[in-house]
């Protein structure tokens, strides 16, 4: 309740009378520096005038519905709780731009965000009312405002709102001796007074031995790491302490805490195993049998001292086992685990799981393991008219190097025997007749004390006959241009001693100097365009003279190795060397459009549209002859992370192997392509998927296909429709890119 009013009066000009009150309680410019009253009655009855001052210090808006605070004033108070309304009276008002009144509200807090009752109507003059419901104890914020910055004078009457009252917090805990026994704990224990009945929520201050907890409700967690006797007091009071206006208090109420520690507790001995060790008990490893101790809390809680005598059991006797697998089928199973290995080990440990009797400890063995395989090819050769078979026999047993001894013996048979009657026991057999002969062979392995006998059966199936006229295959560029030099190789199917070469050459000239020591030569072709040439050859062998073979040249188109080298670039340009003026550049195959500085000249740059693998021709006519060369060029963005293979020219003649070694994968090219099908094989470091195509001058992709790839090397069948001649082999995955230029001829 206002407890004085004092009335100053200032005349000035024109007798107006101007009074005020001195403005007590007195507000503050800032809501957290308000002084909380002890009831809402105190500010009925208060008059006062504005300050001109500016003061923005406030919410943004101070009301839900808008406004900005000008030159704002706070007060701060608490009550009984309920229904309250609290009137402005406004009279006065005067700015330069104009009067137009106040604004004020009621929040729970001073950030605006619990708004109670807000009226920003700036009506001018007048009697302005708001209501709201409290809650008992808890503190308010009033403001005013002028709008826009109008200085008015102001009286707040107030209706409800008075000091609440505290009663009596009664017992911790309840407990009636106020003598509360507990454990010394890990945990914390809960101690509590009762709420107001009144619905009132005070302030509370908790002490242990009279130093502050800094708990500010009705109840408070603590814990007592040590044993002793302990004070707790708890005092409630109402107000704000730091402003000295406190309103109501009751208390201290206090209990005396004692705090027990509960008797070690003791087990019997527990056994280790030896691959436990060292083992983390608690908060400390044992690594040597004896008592040990800790400190723990049981369900309640309490601590107490775990005493327990450990013993580490002794480690096991490790035996040693021995396995040969006959094949990749015959492998080792655990008997425990069923675990399977198919892979070579040499002393490798096996861990068997909690196995031994009775402490289940893990016990472990020493596996050493081989798997035998056998490659086997066989070769025919003719000495003195007689056909000797020669087995090849390429051990590729999976030893991991165990010191293992092998024994071979060997037993031939006639493959239509189905008793294996015995025709040699000696390593090569020599045919006297064309047959289908079969060899088995007898592998006894020793590895360590084990002792094992495999066998393995294998069949020739060569034609005898092959070997009375036996051909070849040739390899040669198949057109050139007049007067041109080409060189052809012959390849004969013949793995045995030659002793000679006939060559018989059609439309040129052989330019070796001892060309019957021969299977490569080189020929000058002097026929004009449009004529066909003929080189043919046949070798002479201990047994027979070959067969003949020819291969027809036409003259009349050549191609040659004048393009430039074949390479991958970053970006969309690059740049062309081709080596023979008097040409012009020509795109053969690629995804976009291809720009040339000069198409005429044979150094030149070259911009594409899309980035992609581009086959481009650099095509010389010259005296009646056209001589192409070709060049195979990636373009790729510059923040490609993968890996690309380049060759400046890579052949397939005849189909030669060709082993490419990427980031990722490897590859290997048949040598052979029957019945228009290309053997791929293909294995990966990582599973992936790789694409294949094969593409040709024209950029017509003429077959291609998917393949799932791993680790393990598989061949793949690339079925196509492709006649003799040359074409982009590419193969890409996630990680790589291959582009192989390749021949292929009849």
């Amino acid at each position: 309740m206002l407890k004085s009013f004092y009335i100053s009066c200032i005349f000035v000009l024109g007798f107006q009378v101007i009074c005020w009150s001195q403005c007590t309680p007195a507000s503050e410019t800032n809501c957290e520096d308000a002084k909380v009253l002890c009831s809402l009655t105190e500010l009925n009855g208060f008059t006062c005038r504005l300050s001109s001052a500016s003061n923005t210090a406030g919410c943004m808006p101070i009301c839900p519905s808008g406004g900005a605070p000008e030159n704002i004033e706070w007060w701060a108070f608490i009550s009984e709780g309920g229904n309250v309304t609290i009137s402005l009276t406004i009279s006065n008002c005067t700015n330069t731009t104009g009067a137009i009144g106040m604004e004020f509200g009621l929040s729970g807090n001073c950030i605006c965000s619990e708004s109670l009752a807000c009226n920003k109507l700036c009506n001018g003059p007048g009697t302005y009312s708001i209501s709201a419901t409290l809650n008992p104890c808890k503190t308010y914020y009033l403001f005013v405002d002028g709008c826009n910055g109008d200085v008015c004078d102001y009286t707040i009457q107030t209706s409800g709102g008075n000091t609440p009252n505290l009663f009596p917090l009664g017992k911790i805990n309840d407990d009636a001796d106020r003598i509360i026994p507990v454990c010394r704990t890990c945990d914390f224990h809960h101690f509590y007074v009762k709420h107001q009945s009144n619905g009132c929520t005070p302030n509370y201050e908790w002490t242990i031995n009279g130093i502050p907890l800094g708990a500010h409700e009705n109840s408070i967690e603590t814990r007592f790491p040590e044993e002793g006797d302990f004070q707790l007091c708890v005092t409630a009071y109402i107000g704000n302490p730091q402003s000295g206006a406190i309103c109501d208090q009751e208390g201290p109420e206090c209990a005396t805490i004692q705090v027990r520690q509960i008797p070690d507790k003791t087990s019997g001995i527990r056994y280790l195993c030896p691959e436990s060790i060292p083992y983390k008990w608690h908060d400390q490893y044992i690594i040597n049998s004896g008592v040990y101790k800790t400190k723990l809390c049981d369900k309640q809680t309490c601590y107490f001292d775990s005493v327990v005598q450990f013993q580490i059991l002794p480690v096991p006797i490790i035996p040693k086992i021995y396995h040969i697998g006959c094949n990749s089928a015959d492998v080792f199973i655990d008997p425990t685990s069923r675990k399977v290995f198919k892979t070579c080990q040499i002393e490798t440990p096996i861990l068997i799981k909690k196995s031994s009797y009775p402490y289940k400890c893990d016990s472990t063995y020493e596996l050493t393991a081989i798997f035998l395989n056998q490659e086997v090819t066989f070769r025919e050769d003719c000495q003195d008219g007689k056909i000797i078979i020669q087995p090849r026999i390429l051990n590729k047993a999976i030893t991991c190097g165990s010191n293992e001894i092998f024994e071979y013996r060997y037993k031939w048979y006639l493959k239509q025997d189905t008793n294996k009657t015995s025709i040699s026991t000696d390593e090569y057999y020599t045919a006297i007749q064309k047959n289908d002969y079969c060899l088995e062979i007898e592998l006894i392995t020793t590895l360590g004390p084990l002792t094992k006998t495999c066998f393995f059966d294998y069949c020739e199936n060569l034609d005898e006959s092959i070997y009375i006229k036996p051909t070849g295959k040739f390899s040669a560029y198949k057109t050139v241009c007049s007067n041109d030099t080409s060189c052809i190789t012959f390849r004969p199917a013949y793995s045995g001693l030659i002793q000679g070469y006939e060559w018989d050459i059609t439309g040129g000239t052989i330019i070796n100097p001892n060309p019957t020591q021969d299977s490569s030569i080189c020929v000058v072709w002097n026929l004009p365009p449009g004529q066909k040439g003929k080189a043919c050859v046949y070798y002479k062998t201990l047994c027979d003279n070959s067969q003949t073979s020819c291969i027809d040249i036409t003259v009349g188109t050549s191609i040659r190795e004048i393009a430039g080298s074949s390479k991958t670039v970053k970006g969309l340009t690059s740049n062309l060397e081709a080596i023979l003026p008097g040409g012009v550049w020509r795109k053969v195959s690629g995804p976009g459009f291809v720009t040339y500085n000069d198409p005429f000249n044979p150094i030149t740059e070259v911009k594409v549209s899309k980035y992609g693998i581009y086959t481009l021709a650099w095509t010389v006519k010259s005296l009646g002859c056209t001589t192409i060369g070709y060049v195979t060029i990636r373009f790729i963005r510059s923040e490609f992370k993968g890996r690309f293979k380049n060759q400046n020219e890579s052949f397939l003649k005849y189909d030669p192997d060709e082993i490419i070694s990427p980031q990722s994968f490897q590859y290997h090219i048949s040598k052979q392509i029957k019945n228009q099908t290309l053997i791929l094989q293909l294995s990966s470091t990582v599973n992936q998927t790789a694409k294949v195509s094969l593409i040709d001058l024209s950029g017509k992709i003429v077959a291609k296909s998917n393949y799932s790839i791993g680790t393990e090397s598989l061949s793949y069948e690339l079925l196509m429709n492709a006649s003799s001649g040359i074409y982009f082999l590419t193969i890409q995955t996630e990680h790589d890119v291959i582009s192989e230029r390749i021949v292929i001829t009849d």
